[in-house]
C-alpha cells in the first residue's frame, strides 16, 4: 500500500510539473501573439490571466513532492519495525513518535505556512495585474470603435489559430487533471484544473471576438478585454476571502487539504452539471463536517429551485411598479419609442421590463 502511495504521489508531482510547464508556455505564446501578430488588448489581458496560473501549479509540485517523502518515510519506518520484530529486538525508542516523523512534520508546516503564503502572493499578483497591466491611455471602457481599431490589427485571423489552439490544449489538460482530482488522493490538484479550464474558456472567447473583429464588429473584443480585467480582480478577492475563512475553519485530524487558491467560481464553470455538489463540498470544507448530510440542508437544497423561480418572478414583477418623486416627471418608452404625454409624481404601473422603460427628470 505504501509503495502504491509513493508511485501515486510521484505521478501527481509529475503531472503538476507538466501543468506548470504548459501554463508558462501558453502565457508566453499569448504574449508573443500580442507583440508580433495582433495587438488585441483581449489577448494581452488573457496572457496575464494565463501567466498568473503558474503560481498555482508551483506550490502543488512541492506539496506532492513532500507527500511522496512522507509515504517513503512511513514505508521505511514500517520496514525497520518489522525487521526488529522479526529479529526479536526490543526498540529503545518508539518509532511512531511524532519527533521521528520528520517528513510528516514538514508537510504539516507546508500546509500551515507554505500554501497560505502562496495564496497571498497569488492575490497580490492578480490585483497588481488588474491595476498595472491595463495599457496606459486606455480607459476601462473605450467605446470609440475608430480609436480601438487602430490597435486591433488586420491580421486577426492568424491570431485566432493560435488562441483556439491555446484554448484546446488548456481544455484537454484541465479535463485530464480534473479526472485525477476526483480521487481524494489528488483532490488538491483541482485548483490547477479549474483555473486552466477558466483559461480555456477565456481564450475561446478571445477567438470568437477576434473573428467578429475581422468582419468589422469590434465591440465584443473591447468588452471582453474589460471583462478579463475584472475577472482578475474578482479572483484576487475570492482567494483573499478563502484565505481569511481558512483561519476560522475547524480542522479535522485526517482531511483532504483544499487549497485556498482553488477558485470555487471557476469550479462552477468547469463542472456546470454538479453546481449543487460544488456548493455542498465548499460548505462541508468550511465547517469541517458533513453539513450537506443534515436534514435542514437537504430540505433547503430541494427548495432552491422553486424559491429562485419565485424570487425571479417577484423581481420581474417589480419592474412594473414606478415611483416618481414630487419634483420629478417621467416619460414612458415602449420598445425604445416614447409614448405621448408624461407621468407626474406618484405611484404608477407599466408593462414589465424590457417592454416599457422610464426616463425620469427633475423639474421641480
Amino acid at each position: 500500500m505504501k509503495v502504491g502511495e509513493i508511485v501515486s504521489e510521484r505521478r501527481a508531482r509529475n503531472v503538476c510539473g507538466v501543468g506548470l510547464f504548459l501554463q508558462a508556455i501558453l502565457a508566453v505564446v499569448l504574449f508573443v501573439v500580442y507583440l508580433k501578430v495582433c495587438s488585441s488588448i483581449a489577448i494581452w489581458m488573457a496572457a496575464f490571466l494565463v501567466g498568473a496560473g503558474v503560481l498555482i501549479w508551483f506550490p502543488l509540485i512541492f506539496i506532492y513532492g513532500q507527500r511522496r517523502r512522507v509515504a517513503m518515510e512511513a514505508l521505511e519506518t514500517a520496514q525497520l519495525k518489522r525487521e526488529r520484530q522479526t529479529g526479536g529486538q526490543v526498540p529503545i525508542f518508539e518509532l511512531e513518535g511524532e519527533e521521528f516523523q520528520v517528513a510528516q512534520r514538514r508537510l504539516w508546516w507546508m500546509y500551515r505556512w507554505f500554501l497560505p503564503t502562496f495564496v497571498v502572493l497569488i492575490t497580490i499578483v492578480l490585483a497588481g495585474v488588474y491595476w498595472i497591466a491595463w495599457p496606459l491611455g486606455f480607459p476601462m471602457f473605450q467605446w470609440d470603435a475608430e480609436v480601438w481599431n487602430k490597435i486591433l490589427l488586420l491580421n486577426s485571423s492568424e491570431a485566432m489559430l493560435v488562441t483556439v489552439g491555446v484554448a484546446l490544449l488548456a481544455f484537454l489538460f484541465s479535463q485530464y487533471v480534473a479526472g485525477m482530482a476526483r480521487d481524494p488522493l489528488y483532490r488538491t490538484m483541482r485548483a490547477g484544473s479549474v483555473y486552466l479550464f477558466g483559461n480555456a474558456v477565456v481564450c475561446l472567447l478571445v477567438t470568437i471576438s477576434l473573428g467578429l473583429a475581422s468582419i468589422d464588429i469590434s465591440w465584443p473584443e473591447r468588452v471582453l478585454a474589460a471583462a478579463v480585467r475584472i475577472l482578475l480582480l474578482v479572483l484576487a478577492v475570492e482567494f483573499l476571502i478563502h484565505y481569511i475563512l481558512d483561519f476560522y475553519r475547524p480542522r479535522m485530524t485526517v482531511e483532504t487539504v483544499r487549497g485556498a487558491f482553488e477558485s470555487r467560481l471557476l469550479g462552477l464553470i468547469s463542472e456546470p452539471g454538479s453546481i449543487a455538489k460544488t456548493i455542498a463540498d465548499a460548505v462541508n470544507y468550511q465547517f469541517g463536517f458533513e453539513v450537506s448530510g443534515t436534514w435542514f440542508y437537504r430540505m433547503l437544497a430541494g427548495a432552491v429551485v422553486p424559491m429562485s423561480a419565485i424570487a425571479l418572478l417577484v423581481v420581474f414583477g417589480m419592474t412594473s411598479v414606478v415611483v416618481i418623486d414630487a419634483d420629478q416627471q417621467a416619460v414612458v418608452e415602449r420598445w425604445g419609442k416614447p409614448l405621448p404625454g408624461y407621468w407626474g409624481p406618484g405611484l404608477h404601473y407599466k408593462y414589465p421590463w424590457p417592454i416599457d422603460s422610464i426616463r425620469k427628470a427633475s423639474v421641480g
